[in-house]
């Protein structure tokens, strides 16, 4: 656990996947043991997680298009796309401990027309992933 929580403090992709861990198989103790601790970093590093998804994004918007008109746009990588809401979640899991839009919610950081208006965009860029994948026969994100 010690192992895993330093890694992820210098490797910002381990961190993201620890934002959405749930417990499969396995100690039930040591899992429990894990979230706590990674709450604990959590709270003594969000600023700079935050300032690093936020790094991410823009880095990622120069690459893929930093404009929203694009006529084949990224739908993983590009600006509004999946990525992006996946910092949002990553930046909410880090200021307010908020790992779902229903926690959000809960806890008054959106309403619930905002928390609806974003599962609505979530699952319609998850589909539109989804059917270019099966329409190109491969993994394509454009």
């Amino acid at each position: 656990m010690r192992a895993c929580l330093a890694s992820a403090r210098t490797d910002p992709h381990l961190q993201t996947a620890l934002v959405h861990t749930r417990l499969v198989a396995g100690s039930t103790a040591l899992y429990e043991q894990l979230t706590h601790a990674r709450a604990r970093a959590r709270r003594k590093q969000a600023t700079a997680l935050v300032r690093a998804a936020w790094r991410a994004r823009d880095e990622r918007h120069l690459k893929h298009g930093a404009i929203i008109y694009l006529q084949e746009p990224n739908v993983k990588e590009g600006v509004g796309a999946l990525r992006d809401l996946h910092a949002a979640f990553w930046a909410a899991d880090a200021r307010f401990g908020c790992r779902t839009l229903a926690d959000l919610q809960v806890q008054g950081h959106i309403t619930n027309a905002e928390r609806a208006r974003v599962e609505r965009a979530y699952d319609f860029l998850l589909r539109v992933r989804v059917s270019l994948h099966w329409l190109a026969g491969r993994k394509t994100e454009r």
